[in-house]
C-alpha cells in the first residue's frame, strides 16, 4: 500500500476557533459573593486563583485513583479510562511533516492503547436540574499530565468497553469522594474554602 502524502500546514492561514462561553466572569463572581457573603471580601483575582488550585487538585485525583472519584453534591464521576486502538487515523503531524508522508501515532509505549478522561452524571440517585447538558472538556495542561502518567503505568486504569454505558461501570462500586481524596493535598484548604461554606452560607442553597 502506497504511503499517503501529507499536505504541508500553513501556520499563517486563518483558522476556525471553537467558540466557548467563559464562566468565571465578573458577573459570575458577583452572583457567587451574593450567594455566599462570607467570601465577599475576596477579590475576583483571589477567587480565580483558588479555582485554579481546585482544578489542579481534580487532575491529581483522576491520575492517582484508578477507580476515579465522585464529585461532592452528586455532580458526577470522573476517571481515566483505557481505550483500544481504532481504525481511524491519528496523524503524528510533526513526524509527518519531517518525512513528507502521513505517519500515525501507534502508542507503542502503551501497547497500542490510549487513554481518555471520562465524566458522567447519569449514575446518580438524584439528578440535578439540566444534568444532561453538563459536560467536561479538559484543558491542555491536564491532557498532558494525564498522558504522561498513563504512559508510565497504563495497565493501572480501567479498560472501557465501547458497547457499555459509562455509568454502568461504576454501578454498585464504592467511589472515592473527592473531599476524602484530597484531604492530604496541600490544596485542601483552598478546596474547603470554596466548597465547604459555613452554616450561614449553606442554608437555603
Amino acid at each position: 500500500m502506497a504511503l499517503r502524502q501529507i499536505r504541508p500546514v500553513d501556520l499563517n492561514a486563518p483558522r476556525k476557533r471553537k467558540e466557548y462561553l467563559p464562566i468565571n466572569t465578573t458577573e459570575f463572581w458577583d452572583r457567587f459573593k451574593k450567594a455566599y457573603p462570607q467570601y465577599s471580601k475576596l477579590s475576583n483575582k483571589d477567587l480565580n486563583s483558588k479555582l485554579g488550585m481546585i482544578n489542579e487538585a481534580f487532575g491529581e485525583q483522576i491520575i492517582s485513583h484508578r477507580d476515579g472519584f465522585e464529585f461532592p453534591n452528586r455532580l458526577g464521576i470522573m476517571f481515566i479510562g483505557t481505550c483500544q486502538k481504532t481504525k481511524n487515523s491519528n496523524p503524528d503531524y510533526e513526524t509527518s511533516k519531517e518525512l513528507g508522508v502521513e505517519v500515525n501515532h501507534k502508542n507503542w509505549d502503551s501497547d497500542e492503547k490510549f487513554c481518555k478522561i471520562f465524566y458522567s452524571n447519569w449514575d446518580q440517585k438524584y439528578h440535578f436540574k439540566f444534568h444532561e447538558v453538563w459536560g467536561f472538556e479538559p484543558c491542555r495542561v491536564l491532557k498532558r499530565k494525564v498522558s504522561a502518567a498513563y504512559t508510565l503505568d497504563y495497565t493501572k486504569y480501567i479498560v472501557v468497553d465501547p458497547f457499555k454505558k459509562i455509568s454502568s461501570i461504576f454501578r454498585g462500586r464504592h467511589l472515592t469522594m473527592l473531599e476524602e481524596g484530597i484531604i492530604k493535598s496541600k490544596r485542601y484548604d483552598h478546596y474547603r474554602a470554596m466548597h465547604s461554606p459555613d452554616k450561614e452560607g449553606t442554608e437555603g442553597s
